[in-house]
C-alpha cells in the first residue's frame, strides 16, 4: 500500500486481480477549496463567484432548515478546482527505450505504508 503526498490517498499499485492502477488526485474538496479561497491560494471565476455571493444571499434571506446544507455549500461543492502539484500517475506515452514510460504529474511523490 502507498499514499500520494499530495492528497493523501492511500492505495494498492497492483490490484487484486493483477492491474495496475494509475492514482489521480481528486480535485480540492469543499472544506479545502474554502481554506485555498481564504488562504488566497485558489481564486474563482467572476462567474462562479456571483454563484457563490447569490447562494450566500438566499442562505441570509431565507435560512436553510436544520440538517441542510447551506446553498453556498452546495454550490462550491459544484466548482472543481484541481489541486496545486497534484498527482497523476497516468502515462503520457511511450518511455525512452528501456525506460519506464513517464508519467502525466509526479505530484510530491508517495510513501510506502
Amino acid at each position: 500500500m502507498v499514499k500520494c503526498n499530495v492528497c493523501g490517498g492511500s492505495y494498492e499499485p497492483i490490484l487484486a486481480d493483477g492491474s495496475m492502477y494509475f492514482h489521480a488526485c481528486p480535485p480540492l474538496s469543499v472544506p479545502e477549496l474554502k481554506d485555498a479561497i481564504a488562504k488566497g491560494t485558489a481564486r474563482l471565476s467572476p462567474a462562479q463567484q456571483q454563484q457563490i455571493d447569490a447562494a450566500k444571499k438566499a442562505d441570509a434571506e431565507t435560512p436553510v432548515k436544520d440538517g441542510e446544507l447551506p446553498r453556498a455549500e452546495l454550490v462550491l461543492a459544484t466548482i472543481a478546482v484541481e489541486r496545486p502539484n497534484k498527482r497523476d500517475e497516468n502515462i503520457v506515452g511511450p518511455g525512452a527505450p528501456g525506460q519506464p514510460a513517464p508519467q502525466k504529474a509526479p505530484g510530491t511523490g508517495i510513501t510506502k505504508i
